[in-house]
């Protein structure tokens, strides 16, 4: 038996490693930044929805009525 000691093969050079880590970092920022705004978008059409739900709300008889008109048969001829 040899007491010499095993010898490994080098590490691989830095390959750019820096920069995956900066286009990384930047891309996850980038989905923050989308949440974020996303967030905000959704925020403004609930607020628009219950707008117009207000505004839609004192016509809903009317609609009611509407409806009924149009699922009512045509053709059949009451008996007095």
């Amino acid at each position: 038996m040899s007491d010499s000691m095993p010898t490994y093969p080098p590490p691989p050079s830095d390959s750019g490693s820096s920069l995956k880590t900066a286009v990384l970092v930047g891309a996850v920022i980038a989905m923050l930044a989308a949440n974020v705004y996303l967030y905000m978008q959704v925020d403004v059409l609930k607020t628009e929805i219950s707008k117009l739900r207000e505004s839609v709300a004192p016509k809903a008889p009317t609609w009611g009525r509407i409806w009924r008109l149009l699922r009512r048969p045509i053709g059949r001829v009451s008996k007095p």
